[in-house]
């Protein structure tokens, strides 16, 4: 039996087993009904553009017994969407899940929490834990950063939310701050209108006048976004009525479009900060994808920056579990489930969450850190989408088809920009080297190879652009291995 841990979050829910990265489900916050049924998630974000009258995208946010209106059936409720979407995402995940760890933002308020959680009581969801998402989200990273303010910024469908965290040895959420200014949703809007006049200018054909074109660019957009956040241009392609048409967007002038809400987001943070020491800002994988912002913040608000993914949230409280999940016995003597705005940072009384391919001994705290007394030891594995991989003795090479009868890493997905043997490990001399073979380059940190260079436990490598982004990581007591494995 597993346990699931399920971020409520209205761009979407998404969810993660203990038992492995293979359970990861996302699903956008999306609702649509066409008039015979209701359909949710991935299937109704993919027609949204295509019956936009019929699309319900503010139910997570604005949870509740209110009714919805049309074009949805008059005896529905707000709380309707919210039971589709959850019931959905549950049948997905349900198998061998003994428990539900549930992290919700703070922007939610007492009486929505509880609505939710009897939506999940009704759906026979075993919910046994509730924490804040900030806080969950901010776990993982704790552990690399020192003892300090935090700040988290996180961008919903149609608001920003900044939380306010103090580190000592613990994680406490304070005060939070919600901006309306500015949304996901109104920023692709935005985008959509300024990549179709640079689709007019260039081809004189307006794909915003073709629903499913509009699709089809909504879709991408986010692609399109990654890319630029690693390259100044990127090159868009659609299918128009005459052939493929593709124009060139240029990084900066999509920030120049964006610029009002860009200040909003610069202007929330602003107004938190206090003097004495800056905190580190921690992006959202939402807020991550907006080209251009997080040096804009290091830049004007002299702050350090991270960026986290979009399973950071639910990693967190699976790694938090111990301080999040409430007993079946407790909870049989009250039925209120407690929400954590608290954490404990110690490695000791939870233990991160890290899936080994093969059976190790010993503790991984994130960040390289090994208890060993060892200066700066090398990684012993490559962590990608939850589970590590032993790099061990000899060349441990990572692309899309490793050397025959080789040892390494086979990257599968998203491979653009992958190299067949695009880069090798070694340990040499007591130190992990990267050898970078590709032709699109590797980045450790956002600092491009040139060659060969050194790696530590807790480096970030990107193979490609977008890429495919792994972490080295040191898992004490691991011994070498001569076997490769497949991702």
């Amino acid at each position: 039996m597993s346990r699931l841990a399920l971020e409520i979050h209205d761009v979407g829910l998404t969810a993660l087993s203990d038992d492995g990265p293979d359970l990861r489900i996302e699903s956008p916050g999306v609702a649509l009904w066409d008039g015979q049924r209701l359909v949710v998630g991935a299937s109704a974000e993919g027609r949204s553009r295509l019956r936009p009258k019929e699309v319900q995208r503010r139910f997570w946010q604005e949870l509740s017994l209110a009714p919805l209106g049309e074009p949805f059936p008059s005896t529905w409720t707000v709380a309707e969407l919210v039971h589709a979407h959850l019931e959905a995402v549950w049948k997905e995940a349900q198998e061998g899940v003994e428990s539900v760890l549930v992290v919700a933002s703070g922007a939610f308020s007492g009486k929505q929490l509880g609505l939710l959680l009897g939506i999940a009581r009704s759906l026979k969801i075993p919910v046994r834990g509730l924490v804040d998402t900030a806080l969950s989200a901010a776990l993982p990273a704790a552990f690399e950063l020192p003892r300090g303010r935090l700040l988290h910024l996180d961008l919903h469908q149609h608001r920003a939310v900044l939380t306010e965290i103090e580190r000592r040895r613990e994680l406490a959420r304070g005060r939070i701050e919600v901006e309306d200014a500015v949304g996901w949703v109104p920023l692709q809007d935005l985008w959509a209108r300024y990549i179709a006049d640079v689709f007019i200018k260039t081809t004189r054909f307006d794909p915003l006048y073709d629903v499913e074109l509009e699709q089809i660019l909504y879709h991408q957009m986010v692609r399109w976004l990654d890319q630029l956040k690693h390259s100044g241009v990127t090159i868009p392609r659609l299918e128009g009525p005459s052939g493929e048409m593709s124009v060139e967007l240029q990084r900066d002038h999509l920030i120049a479009a964006a610029q009002v809400q860009y200040d909003a987001l610069v202007a929330l943070v602003g107004r938190i900060l206090k003097s004495g020491e800056p905190p580190t800002l921690l992006l959202s994988s939402h807020v991550a994808r907006l080209p251009g912002l997080a040096d804009r913040m290091k830049r004007e608000l002299n702050i350090e920056v991270l960026e986290l993914d979009s399973a950071a949230p639910v990693r967190g409280a699976l790694l938090g579990r111990s301080a999040v999940e409430t007993s079946v016995g407790e909870l049989a003597n009250d039925e209120t489930l407690p929400y954590v705005v608290r954490l404990p940072t110690e490695a000791e009384k939870s233990g991160p969450i890290v899936h080994v391919r093969e059976s190790q001994t010993g503790s991984f705290k994130a960040g390289g850190g090994t208890g060993e007394g060892l200066a700066d030891p090398p990684p012993t594995h490559i962590l990608h989408r939850g589970m590590a991989y032993p790099i061990g003795d000899g060349p441990f090479a990572l692309g899309t088809q490793p050397a025959p009868g080789g040892r390494g890493l086979v990257l599968s997905g998203s491979t653009a920009g992958i190299s067949r043997r695009h880069l090798f490990l070694e340990l040499r001399d007591g130190q992990m080297v990267l050898e970078d073979r590709s032709t699109y380059g590797t980045w450790i940190e956002d600092r491009r190879v040139e060659g060969q260079t050194i790696v530590k436990s807790g480096d970030r490598i990107r193979l490609g652009s977008p890429g495919i982004e792994v972490q080295a990581i040191r898992v004490p007591g691991a011994e070498p291995s001569d076997r490769g494995s497949t991702a």
